[in-house]
């Protein structure tokens, strides 16, 4: 399942030399940048009001 950031965020458990404090999501960006399996309670998160944003940062392709 493919979804799509609507809000910006940084994904604090993305982190890389190239991301040190978390990589950056923009509105548009597809999420998970990479092929790294993602949990359902992490797209859950993400999806829902859940996390420290409390809003949801990301949607399934295809939503409206």
């Amino acid at each position: 399942m493919e979804y799509i950031v609507i809000h910006p965020f940084r994904d604090l458990k993305d982190k890389s030399k190239s991301f040190p404090e978390g990589r950056l999501y923009a509105p548009g960006d597809e999420y998970p940048a990479t092929k790294k399996k993602i949990s359902d309670e992490r797209l859950e998160a993400l999806s829902t009001k859940n996390n420290r944003q409390r809003k949801a940062l990301i949607k399934k392709t295809g939503d409206t």
